[in-house]
């Protein structure tokens, strides 16, 4: 026999150890496998997403808080990564969803955020310093001339001289890294399935390599050294 990997001369589908490594081989690399997608599936990186605009497309001139704008199972982030998006409930997330507020006329509209938000302060921190308060006519430009559509509600705790705390104050603050940097993206099940699709055939590549050398060892290393080769059991067989 020129071509014996199988070692047909052991007769081996008689021999019940043999049956039974293979019973255990095959649910084994099955077990794998499939441990090995289900863990990949449940992971950061499975869920695909595609986007389905930026935020500056969404403004108009209606002054909208991101949640307002955001549409059924979508998620904005200034990230395409699965990986990001793929995390669940981070607090910034929520910052920029109920504390965002974007609209094209803006400079127009603060008045009415203000006192609807029961804002204390204007703030304009990378231009006039940490915590002055601006004039509302200058805000007001400053969101004009630049163009920003996007602004932020948030808070800080104030402090007398004594450095006792005398309570939180809230504020506004531009912030045109929404309006450029952010996009809106829902799940994409074509691109789910085809990447699951992808990544399962690279495991069964891998492991089918790895269980291929499991296979190869049996046959021409174990049981090679139990019968030796098929000329050395002839030979005994004549003697």
């Amino acid at each position: 026999m020129k071509n014996n990997f199988f070692r047909k001369d052991l007769n081996l589908k008689k021999r019940w150890w043999h049956r039974l490594f293979l019973v255990i081989f095959i649910l084994s690399f099955i077990s794998i496998l499939g441990n090995e997608i289900i863990s990949y599936k449940d992971g950061l990186g499975f869920q695909r997403w595609e986007r389905t605009s930026t935020l500056n497309e969404r403004i108009d001139t209606q002054l909208s808080s991101v949640e307002e704008l955001l549409q059924k199972d979508e998620k904005i982030s200034d990230s395409d990564s699965p990986y990001v998006l793929n995390i669940k409930d981070l607090p910034y997330d929520s910052f920029v969803l109920d504390n965002v507020y974007c609209s094209n006329r803006i400079d127009d509209q603060i008045e009415m955020l203000m006192m609807n938000k029961g804002i204390d302060q204007l703030l304009i921190r990378e231009v006039y310093g940490r915590y002055e308060n601006i004039p509302l006519d200058d805000f007001k430009r400053y969101l004009k001339n630049n163009k920003i559509n996007c602004v932020t509600t948030d808070s800080y705790t104030s402090f007398d001289p004594s450095g006792s705390a005398t309570g939180k104050l809230r504020f506004l603050e531009p912030d045109e890294k929404f309006q450029n940097e952010y996009a809106f993206y829902k799940p994409s099940t074509s691109q789910t399935i085809l990447y699951l699709l992808g990544t399962s055939l690279l495991m069964l590549l891998a492991y089918g390599a790895i269980f291929g050398m499991i296979i190869v060892i049996y046959y021409k290393v174990l049981l090679y050294i139990v019968f030796g080769n098929q000329k050395s059991i002839n030979e005994k067989k004549i003697e």
